[in-house]
């Protein structure tokens, strides 16, 4: 029998929290990407058409963030990555989560790897923020 129920997906209710800092502010289109740093599988053949599979420990992911060049996610984000190369304490956990539907990504130790590129022009311009992780869980659910 066909599911009926009707879902919904409503980009304000996909927070994002670093650290104890709500993420707010994100650009039109794609805001958030979560990208596993390597593949959870390989697999080998044999000779014999025997089929083995290695798991290759991959846990640790790359999250960007696209925020609006006017956000002021963007000026704390940069004061905490400021901060965390003098200080070398700039790990903290991440997490994002669809509050209307079942997807959601933690990771409990979290890093800015790089300041995003600033454009200026006669237009508003995003500003992607890349964070790195150790083992994380990531549960890509419905909605």
């Amino acid at each position: 029998m066909a599911d009926l129920t009707v879902r919904t997906y409503d980009p304000k209710m996909v927070v994002v929290t670093f650290g104890t800092l709500p993420i707010s502010g994100y650009a039109d289109g794609t805001f958030i990407k979560i990208k596993r740093s390597g593949d959870a599988f390989g697999k080998k053949k044999g000779a014999g058409g025997d089929v083995e599979r290695v798991n290759k420990n991959q846990g640790d992911f790359e999250v960007a963030l696209t925020l609006q060049q006017t956000a002021s996610a963007n000026k704390e984000l940069s004061a905490i990555l400021a901060a965390d190369q003098v200080s070398n304490a700039g790990v903290f956990p991440l997490t994002v989560k669809d509050l209307l539907g079942e997807t959601l990504f933690y990771a409990p130790q979290a890093w800015i790897r790089v300041d995003p590129e600033a454009e200026f022009g006669d237009d508003l311009n995003a500003r992607e923020w890349t964070l790195d992780t150790g083992i994380a869980a990531n549960l890509v659910g419905g909605n």
